[in-house]
């Protein structure tokens, strides 16, 4: 063996052992030559080279999907506690700016950049970074239906994000150009805390917090609260707790203040790397969704619209249900001063309601929206500012009628209709159109002496129709309808911004603010009063008109009815308020014409009949005269006998017709058995019922026209 070692020895001095190991191959002289393998080494360096690669390759996955955005309109509608068609939600996020940073500069600043790009819409990215300068950048304007809870839903998302604190002019602009208007939801980011720091260097940190939270609160409108979200940065040691945010920060003070709703502190890693920070904002987005306040319930109407439905459901139901009343019990028009009391009662209510102090501070449109055409579902960005809800409140208080003061009972007609006349002239807003109301009030002047001469009542001796006789109700729905006609808009310089496409003045409202209108005291006195004077008619003759919106005036005539001496009582016209829509059966018609004129009949009874009495006592021969034919002539009084036509004496050429049902009498003629007067009396009593067959037969026609 020792001969065999000695043998395998090199006989020569070995070479440079290194080199040769480099190639693999190493020379033993007289023994030969020695391959050398590293496969294992190389094995190893392989496989140390792909988990390497599949690191790096994990390491860039984790931190493209770490700052991948958040889809925002899924997570925001998943989470809304009441699905709607059109939503708006608006995202403020506030960051660090460069002066609130004060140790781990690079790790707060990419901290802020991840986060704005978890809300960064691809679209408008390059125009976030385009303009550095500006304090408040849009991070996402855009929207887009989402399916949720079985409903399809328009969401409307907009995510704004602001760095550090702002100046007094940047504040001031951020104000006047309505920025953080519609704000649903806001987002704090914490800059890492130092390690080490002193008690005065705390206070610095925590004071720059709440100034940049606050000028936030400020900037926008107060009303509604939003919720808040505080994102905390944990480092290893040294790190801050919830405890710490919310006492540093004074978040329950906020709430207390009612300018936040609720708040949420999320600690969040400092490393970006992993997708833990990026679960825990999206949870953290969620719940901001969850917890967004609701739109304000405002009812948009145009300025017209807005009026005429206050007057007619607060003014025009109350005014024509005292009219029907009135008219069915026969009772003269309602006190105009009570009147106008009520309509500018509504007037002034209406004026408060779209003036209410709680549309000042509120906080919508969303901005962003209202400007990008979506005008149809949102107001303007004017609607609620101080100067045009004063100029809406000075608009609609334009429409108030001046007070009236009511002739004197014993007045001249005359002096009443100079006063009429007078009053309705302070209605117009321009000489162009007085002469149209003036010409309207003279023409229902008219109208009311006309039918005062056709009634007996001017028979008195009055020189026209008393203060009670005129339908004051009338007078006032003229000259309300005329205001709303005529009409002037007060001067505003900002009026435009005021006008929807249409050109339509938009007035925005709370429609629970409509619920509370009172009427005043003198109404409810007077419909009291109303009340009280219908009772005196018995309520089985008493009858209300079904649609007081299609009443119209029709003259109802009474037809002759037999007495038990022999003569017709004589009934004096009157207007009765019939629904002509609807066709009126005979017997309720009767009623109705009874009920009508009941009063009047029971005053005017005794005096006919004394009258009559002392015309046959004294001058029976000159009674034909008086009277006139009837309205409907029967065919047994056309072709009557000539002693019954001697009973009647021809009227003047100039006599005026009127158009009432005419009492008649026969003359006593002694040589007359008892028989040949009962004959004459039935005669008349067959000739009164054909009267009143024609009557009906006319009055059912007019009403059959009326149904076609």
């Amino acid at each position: 063996p020792l001969h065999k070692l000695k043998a395998l020895l090199p006989s020569a001095r070995l070479p440079d052992v290194m080199a040769e190991s480099t190639s693999g191959v190493l020379h033993l002289q007289h023994a030969g030559n020695l391959a050398v393998s590293c496969t294992r080494l190389l094995q190893m360096r392989q496989e140390t080279n792909y988990k390497m690669r599949i690191h790096y390759f994990l390491q860039q996955l984790l931190c493209e999907a770490s700052w991948t955005p958040l889809d925002v309109a899924s997570l925001v509608a998943e989470s809304l506690p009441s699905p709607r068609e059109q939503i708006f939600w608006k995202l403020v996020l506030m960051v660090p700016g460069s002066e609130d940073i004060r140790g781990f500069e690079e790790i707060n600043s990419v901290l802020a950049d991840w986060l704005q790009a978890k809300f960064t819409e691809s679209e408008l990215s390059d125009d976030v970074t385009s303009d550095p300068k500006d304090q408040i950048q849009t991070l996402s304007l855009y929207s887009s239906y989402r399916h949720t809870k079985g409903h399809l839903v328009n969401l409307h998302i907009c995510v704004k994000v602001t760095r550090g604190t702002l100046s007094a002019e940047e504040l001031e602009s951020v104000e006047v150009q309505k920025e953080l208007l519609g704000t649903s939801a806001l987002m704090f980011l914490l800059p890492v805390q130092s390690e080490g720091i002193d008690s005065e260097e705390e206070a610095v940190y925590w004071l720059s917090a709440i100034l940049q939270l606050k000028q936030m609160l400020q900037a926008k409108p107060f009303h509604p609260a939003v919720p808040l979200v505080v994102l905390v940065p944990q480092l290893e040691e040294g790190s801050l707790t919830e405890e710490d945010v919310r006492n540093g920060m004074m978040l329950q003070d906020l709430v207390s203040a009612n300018l936040i709703s609720e708040y949420l502190i999320v600690l969040i890693p400092c490393s970006t790397a992993s997708l833990q920070g990026a679960s825990r904002v999206s949870e953290a987005l969620k719940w901001l969704a969850s917890c967004c306040p609701c739109p304000p319930e405002l009812c948009s109407q145009t300025f017209l619209q807005f009026l005429e439905d206050g007057l007619c459901r607060e003014f025009s139901d109350r005014f024509y249900l005292d009219k029907k009343e009135r008219q069915a019990a026969c009772l003269p028009s309602q006190c105009p001063a009570a009147v106008i009391e009520l309509y500018n009662s509504v007037i002034s209510f209406l004026s408060k309601v779209v003036s209410s102090e709680e549309l000042h501070d509120l906080s919508w449109p969303v901005t962003e929206f209202s400007e990008c055409g979506a005008s149809s579902v949102l107001p303007n960005l004017q609607w609620n500012t101080s100067e045009y809800i004063h100029w809406l409140q000075k608009a609609v208080l334009t429409f108030h009628i001046p007070e009236v003061n009511l002739p004197p009972s014993h007045a001249p007609w005359s002096s009443v209709c100079e006063e009429i006349i007078q009053y309705a002239s302070l209605i117009p807003t321009s000489s162009r159109t007085q002469h149209v109301l003036l010409s309207q009030v003279n023409n229902l002047l008219d109208r009311i002496y006309d039918e005062w001469q056709e009634s007996d009542l001017h028979r008195l001796g009055n020189e026209g129709p008393t203060v009670q006789d005129i339908a004051w109700d009338d007078i006032i729905a003229l000259c309300i309808n005329h205001r709303l006609r005529d009409w002037k808009l007060p001067e505003l310089a900002d009026i435009p911004a005021a006008l929807d496409d249409d050109g339509e003045i938009m007035v925005c409202y709370f429609k629970d603010d409509l619920k509370k209108y009172q009427p005043p005291s003198s109404w409810e006195e007077a419909r009291l009063r109303t009340q009280k004077e219908a009772e005196r008619v018995p309520p089985s003759l008493g009858w209300k008109p079904k649609s007081p919106e299609r009443l119209v005036s029709q003259r109802v005539q009474t037809s002759q009815m037999p007495s038990d001496n022999g003569l017709m009582l004589q009934q004096s016209t009157n207007f009765i308020e019939m629904d002509i829509t609807q066709k009126i059966p005979e017997d309720q018609l009767l009623v109705r014409r009874l009920s009508s004129r009941l009063k009047v009949e029971k005053e005017e009874n005794q005096r006919f009949e004394d009258r009559l009495k002392r015309l046959l006592d004294e001058q029976p021969e000159d009674l034909a005269v008086n009277l006139s034919l009837p309205c409907y002539l029967p065919t047994a009084l056309l072709h009557a006998s000539d002693t019954f036509q001697s009973m009647f004496r021809p009227l003047p050429s100039n006599a005026p017709q009127i158009q009432n049902v005419t009492c008649f009498a026969t003359e006593k003629e002694p040589s007359k058995t008892v028989m040949s007067r009962l004959k004459e009396l039935k005669r008349l009593l067959k000739a009164n019922k054909e009267e009143n067959l024609s009557y009906e037969l006319h009055l059912s026609n007019i009403l059959d026209i009326s149904d076609g």
